[in-house]
């Protein structure tokens, strides 16, 4: 029933821990000052906060000064903030990390709220060039806000760590010559180098003594290219991808096959073209995330994941597909992943997927309804030896208009069996189209209803279409 906590905390300075979890703040209309001056507390939870009632923020976490998170503010609702004055020293003397910072400005500027704010985010930074940084400036603009904040956070260095086992042992980082080189690498054993071209000999150092080692590197580097070859074997984690002017990642960890972890961290890959073999044959990756990866420039995905054999789960929901062109073997061998969400990807300009899903036997059902393969030439291989998955929902709906040679659909589906309500709507849906005559697509042990249009559509496609197909025969 509480409608104000205005002061509610204010000045208890030696509190160091605080628990708001239970409150119901739905009601509540000031939260003016609340936790002021709590100079104690280090981080404090109020992601359960219902703030769309509060008219009053002044000062809210003013003077908290050992803050260093306050999770839950970046969801903030703002909207019934009614006075210029509602944000002033909000956050006065307190930093936000990084990607809390950046959350909060993208969410609050797509709310509605009151013009001519002047809020104070204390030493909080945000990422220059993104979608923060324009957020902001929209606030700025449109709203007419007067923010007060740390400015932009400095680029965010690429991190990886390699193990050597020897002394005196030598370690090459590989590039391609795409792109333009400034960069500082840290080797992480106090020594440091500058390197200024695709193939510096700087980009070679020797470790006196065995061991793991964290290499850093800040400025500009634009790729990395393991490709199978060279002191692959040597790394062993990427603990931060980093923002410094990534370009391609063709071949990029292509045989890190010691590599166990891989964090994309605070990153910008929105000028990466291609991701073609950027994690195949990585066999020993079980950790995989990419949630800050910006694909949408991304034209090429042919092997991205191939052969990473030990990979359980991979989120890939957030990829901006639109630009990709071929996913060629994308996700061939990842054969201990037990569930993959593609839900999200835009196939529209998509050519090639044979093979895509190819030896992904673990996986038991696979949603693709949303894809559009319109462009497709060639479903080859496309879900076979997926052995263990009982149902493709989606597949029935293929346009397969675009395929353009006769072994557009070969083996196209051996060691799968389909639903045979879904094998027979495949039948009655292709049929139905205008397909390349003489294919041999293989629908593995997929069965359809005998003596119905499922069985007449398949006869069709035989007999109009000199089709040659291979499955399961009569249900």
């Amino acid at each position: 029933s509480a409608t104000s906590m205005y002061h509610m905390f204010y000045g208890c300075n030696s509190l160091t821990s605080l628990n708001v979890s239970g409150f119901n703040t739905s009601s509540v209309t000031s939260m003016q000052a609340m936790f002021a001056s709590c100079s104690g507390l280090t981080s404090l939870n109020v992601s359960s906060f219902n703030t769309s009632s509060v008219t009053s923020m002044l000062g809210m976490f003013t003077s908290c000064s050992s803050l260093t998170d306050v999770v839950g503010v970046e969801n903030f609702n703002i909207e019934a903030l009614n006075h210029t004055y509602d944000f002033n020293t909000f956050m006065l003397g307190v930093t936000l990390p990084t990607a809390r910072y950046d959350a909060l400005l993208i969410n609050w500027d797509a709310q509605d709220p009151f013009d001519g704010m002047s809020p104070h985010f204390g030493n909080s930074q945000y990422t220059a060039g993104g979608t923060a940084a324009a957020a902001r400036a929209n606030l700025i603009s449109n709203d007419n806000w007067t923010i007060s904040d740390g400015g932009t956070a400095p680029p965010v260095p690429f991190a990886m760590t390699v193990r050597t086992t020897a002394a005196n042992e030598t370690f090459t980082i590989p590039c391609q010559d795409v792109g333009t080189f400034n960069a500082s690498v840290d080797w992480g054993d106090g020594s440091s180098s500058t390197v200024t071209t695709y193939n510096d000999a700087d980009l070679v150092h020797t470790y006196a003594s065995a061991g793991d080692h964290a290499i850093s590197i800040s400025g500009t580097f634009p790729n990395i290219n393991f490709a199978d070859a060279g002191d692959k074997s040597k790394v062993i984690a990427v603990t931060n991808l980093g923002q410094v002017g990534w370009q391609s990642f063709i071949d990029a960890f292509y045989g890190c096959g010691n590599m166990t972890s891989f964090t994309s961290g605070v990153t910008d890959t929105s000028s990466v073209t291609s991701m073609l073999g950027m994690f195949s044959s990585c066999a020993s990756l079980t950790s995989l995330d990419l949630s800050n990866f910006d694909t949408s420039s991304v034209t090429d995905m042919d092997f991205m994941f191939s052969g990473t054999t030990q990979l359980q789960s991979v989120d890939v929901s957030s990829f901006d597909t639109s630009s990709v062109t071929t996913m060629y073997q994308m996700f061939v061998l990842a054969s201990s992943l037990t569930s993959l969400d593609v839900s999200s990807f835009n196939t529209s300009s998509v050519t090639n997927m044979s093979g895509m899903f190819w030896v992904c036997s673990s996986l038991t059902s696979l949603n693709i309804s949303n894809f559009n393969t319109s462009s497709v030439t060639t479903m080859e291989n496309m879900f076979e030896n997926c052995n263990n998955v009982t149902d493709i929902v989606g597949v029935e709906n293929f346009d397969i208009e675009g395929i353009t040679s006769g072994s557009g659909l070969t083996s196209f589906m051996i060691g799968v069996t389909l639903p045979t309500s879904r094998y027979d709507a495949l039948l009655i849906n292709w049929d139905a189209q205008d397909p390349l005559d003489s294919l041999f697509p293989y629908f593995g042990g997929s069965q359809y209803t005998a003596g119905g249009t499922a069985a007449a559509a398949r006869a069709n496609l035989i007999s109009n279409d000199n089709w040659t197909i291979q499955d399961g025969g009569t249900a």
